[in-house]
């Protein structure tokens, strides 16, 4: 972490730390790195949500689950015990492959999750899936393809592990 002024550290909460570009980068590489040897890393937070945009780099790049757990009673309490137990029960399938085809007239432009990376022809991987998990694919029309009711339309999507 970097030093701020006595200034700016009065003025600032828990949720606004200033964070040094390396540690970020640390965060990044590592999270590169359990993906490449088929390690999710899942991370709990509990309290306040200080460092969740450090931390989300090495959760989105590894496949894992980044959870946040307040202290505070609340309707359904903290539900920490009962993720844990979800997590390390569930089958996991590791290093998955998303391919998508589609009809003509529509291409496949990118995802919207962040666990899910994107080569150069358009196959999707996760380092980590299971079968409660989902992802999301944006689709373009093609603007000289016609669309209308006559045209069957056909998007097949594929997950290998």
């Amino acid at each position: 972490m970097t030093e701020a002024s006595e200034s700016e550290r009065e003025s600032n909460d828990d949720d606004n730390i200033v964070v040094d570009d390396e540690v970020v980068d640390f965060y990044i590489s590592a999270g590169a790195a359990a993906a490449l040897l088929g390690i999710g890393i899942d991370v709990a937070i509990v309290g306040n949500s200080a460092g969740i945009d450090v931390l989300q780099h090495i959760v989105c790049l590894s496949g894992g689950r980044l959870g946040l757990y307040r202290l505070e009673s609340d309707a359904e309490g903290c539900n920490l015990e009962k993720d844990a137990y979800k997590i390390v029960t569930r089958p996991e399938y590791l290093d998955c492959q998303i391919k998508v085809r589609t009809s003509n007239e529509l291409v496949v432009t990118g995802t919207i999750d962040s666990r899910v990376q994107e080569d150069d022809n358009k196959i999707f991987s996760t380092a980590r899936m299971s079968q409660e998990d989902s992802f999301a694919i944006i689709l373009e029309h093609k603007k000289r393809a016609s669309l209308s009711f006559r045209n069957n339309i056909c998007i097949q999507a594929t997950i290998s592990y």
